[in-house]
């Protein structure tokens, strides 16, 4: 990338392409060989590279299909020098729009209807928190050498909804707790 702030954007969505081939050249066009990625599900180990990430795509294109972005903010820091090197790290806050498989067939194949009932508590987006480090490579290009996906760690910012009104299934096991501590500590 010439500028990773306003190519960001165009590489998430070519690494998150449902066509096989897209998404591996994107890998080999925006990794660096010994790129790390780290999310919630699976990290890649370094001394693999991006092969590993490429593998980890894969595992997303076989769970995920038809999955969009909507970004909500993009913001680089400054590029710092580090032994000769340019480097710069970026966050990406955005909204994944997906559909899940839970069987990894092709569609045709795939024995769960997406009109069944217990699919329609499945996530249809997801807020993710995308943090990049990016270094500049001998042909002028920027390149990630490292990516870490985080879920916010407020449930409900998340857009995860496994079960009904589990914001308030979460509400009230906390006010047991607090109201049962309180009085095992009065009542001693």
């Amino acid at each position: 990338m010439e500028s990773p702030a306003t190519e960001i954007q165009a590489a998430l969505r070519e690494l998150t392409s449902s066509d096989t081939r897209v998404a591996a050249h994107a890998v080999d066009k925006y990794f660096t060989d010994d790129a790390q990625l780290v999310a919630p599900l699976f990290t890649t180990p370094k001394a693999v590279g991006k092969n590993a990430v490429k593998a980890a795509y894969r595992i997303r294109q076989a769970m995920v299909y038809d999955s969009s972005f909507t970004f909500r903010c993009i913001g680089f820091g400054r590029v710092t020098v580090e032994k000769g090197v340019e480097r710069v790290s970026g966050v990406v806050d955005c909204t994944q729009h997906v559909k899940l498989r839970l069987v990894p067939l092709p569609n045709g194949l795939n024995p769960v209807s997406t009109e069944a009932v217990f699919l329609r508590l499945l996530p249809a987006l997801c807020r993710l928190f995308l943090r990049f480090d990016l270094v500049k490579c001998p042909d002028e290009l920027y390149r990630i050498c490292f990516q870490e996906v985080n879920i916010p760690s407020d449930w409900s910012s998340t857009g995860l909804h496994v079960f009904p009104y589990d914001g308030q299934i979460w509400m009230s096991g906390m006010a047991t707790l607090v109201v049962g501590g309180t009085l095992a500590k009065v009542l001693g």
